[in-house]
């Protein structure tokens, strides 16, 4: 089973100022699907809190993830992962 939620932002020009801006956050839970192969024109922060998967780069090698971790997607990075069976 899957479930999750999302909440989106509209920063204001004073929080675009500071460089660093929070447009969404959420939470997932369950067998969740593949993400990619994809590539984004803004950061994303993955916290993977239980469990684990892989991240497969724009080099195209794949990576063992086990919680706790944290992937930072930098923008313009090609990118890939999912969560193991």
């Amino acid at each position: 089973m899957y479930h999750t939620w999302m909440r989106y932002f509209t920063p204001s020009p004073v929080h675009h100022r500071l460089g660093l801006v929070c447009l969404g956050v959420g939470l997932q839970h369950g067998t969740l699907p593949t993400v990619g192969p994809r590539t984004l024109d803004h950061h994303v922060a993955v916290v993977v809190s239980a469990g684990s998967g892989w991240y497969r780069g724009p080099d195209g090698r794949r990576t063992a993830v086990t919680a706790p971790a944290l992937l930072w997607l930098t923008p313009g990075t090609p990118h890939h992962y999912g969560a193991d069976p």
